[in-house]
């Protein structure tokens, strides 16, 4: 067979096939189209609140955590400048130090 024939017989049954899809899913559609779209745009907005809420969660417990451990590093250099082992010039820099490499 030519390739011309081949190329026919392929499109002609793309086509017939892409036709008895669009009729299959007209008969078998269980709502109309109007409708399918809102339950589509309600579920998606309460997916789109879900993952909000999700987020702002998360940030909030991100947040608590980290106050937690910038209080627990202040803590420990107080310590050692209570103990003399750092000036509280020393615990500021190193403190500040290591903030600025936990942001990047």
């Amino acid at each position: 067979m030519k390739i011309t024939y081949r190329l026919t017989y392929f499109l002609f049954g793309a086509a017939i096939g892409a036709i008895v899809s669009f009729i299959v899913g007209l008969l078998f559609t269980p709502q109309s189209g109007q409708t399918t779209r809102a339950l589509l745009r309600d579920r998606s907005q309460a997916l789109k609140t879900t993952i909000v809420n999700e987020r702002d969660s998360f940030s909030e417990r991100i947040r608590r955590a980290t106050d937690e451990w910038i209080a627990k590093l202040r803590a420990t250099a107080d310590d050692m400048v209570a103990k003399g082992y750092l000036s509280p010039e020393e615990a500021n820099t190193q403190i500040n130090q290591i903030l600025e490499k936990v942001r990047r």
